[in-house]
C-alpha cells in the first residue's frame, strides 16, 4: 500500500468486510434496501471502529457500521449537550431501539 493510500484510510478498514463487496452497497439510492449491507457489518470484525469513524468525521451518507445515515442523525440527536439537563438524556434513549432485524430502512 502506499503512503498516500495509507494516509486516507484508517488501519482498521484493512480487516473490512465491505471492501471485498461492491461500493455502491454501502450508498443505496433513496428508498434502496440497506439490508445486504447492514448483515455484512453485522459479521464484520471492525464494525464498531467504522460506526465511531462515521460518527467522528460526520459522513452524512452510506452504511457505517451497520448503520444509516437517517440511524446515525437518531443516535447523535440522542447525545446530551452541555445545555441539556441530565435527566433528559436517560428519558430521550428509553425511547430508542436499534434496529438489529436488518430491515429494509433508508
Amino acid at each position: 500500500m502506499s503512503l498516500l493510500l495509507a494516509l486516507q484510510y484508517p488501519e482498521w478498514s484493512n480487516e473490512a468486510l465491505c471492501a471485498q463487496v461492491d461500493p455502491d452497497l454501502w450508498f443505496p439510492d433513496k428508498g434502496g434496501s440497506t439490508r445486504e449491507a447492514k448483515a455484512i457489518c453485522a459479521t464484520c470484525p471492525v464494525a464498531t471502529d467504522c460506526l465511531e469513524y462515521a460518527i467522528e468525521h460526520n459522513e452524512h451518507f452510506g452504511i457505517w457500521g451497520g448503520v444509516s445515515e437517517r440511524d446515525r442523525r437518531h443516535l447523535l440527536d440522542q447525545i446530551p449537550t452541555d445545555d441539556t439537563p441530565d435527566d433528559t438524556w436517560f428519558a430521550a434513549g428509553d425511547d430508542f431501539t436499534y434496529d438489529t432485524d436488518l430491515g429494509d430502512t433508508a
